[in-house]
């Protein structure tokens, strides 16, 4: 269960559809000088309608399906469209993952999510414990999120030389996952795997 974070997207993808984002982890973007209001000397005001709270954002914020799949064959391993409890955060969640997952010399990971309100810089930090001793964590970035959009954010996640065995990660493993817009969370949970 040791592996490196490549971020990225590995097929080419259409649009679902309007509103809908792909995302590219190594994605570049040119930013030229943008002018403000405030910058031409004018004032910017925003109404009471235009204040979004972070729990606003929070409440807007859904995990609508994840994936895992065997990177070189496409195969799926591992997937679920039961996601609000990922969002709830408090309580340890059981997730059950096939060993054959051990096996792969890379893993794709597909989060399906949906926003109501725009997220400046999303960002997720994954934490991997065994035993209750830290053994890795990881950041991916996706940046800027289009308000009233639904986004496809893939990695794809390589294995090292040396994997534990199953017998050993199963039940032992808890995976704390925290999703981040900037510095501010979003929403977090904590599952411990079983590897079937």
């Amino acid at each position: 269960f040791f592996f490196q974070a490549e971020d990225g997207i590995r097929d080419f993808c259409l649009s679902r559809g309007l509103g809908d984002v792909y995302k590219r982890q190594y994605q570049r973007r040119v930013h030229g000088d943008k002018f403000s209001k405030n910058r031409l000397g004018m004032a910017e005001t925003k109404s009471p309608v235009d204040v979004v709270t972070l729990e606003d954002k929070r409440r807007g914020f859904t995990i609508d399906s994840m994936k895992m799949t065997n990177f070189e064959t496409g195969e799926v391993l591992w997937e679920t469209n039961e996601c609000q409890k990922f969002l709830e955060g408090g309580q340890e969640i059981r997730a059950e993952i096939p060993k054959k997952l051990l096996e792969c010399k890379a893993v794709g990971r597909e989060i399906v999510f949906s926003s109501v309100h725009s997220i400046k810089k999303l960002s997720l930090v994954q934490q991997v414990y065994l035993q209750g001793a830290e053994l890795e964590a990881f950041r991916f970035r996706f940046g800027f999120v289009i308000p009233n959009s639904t986004n496809n954010w893939q990695q794809v996640i390589t294995a090292e030389d040396v994997v534990l065995p199953a017998e050993i990660l199963s039940g032992n493993t808890v995976v704390e996952t925290t999703f981040y817009d900037d510095e501010n969370v979003l929403c977090s949970s904590t599952v411990r795997i079983f590897y079937v």
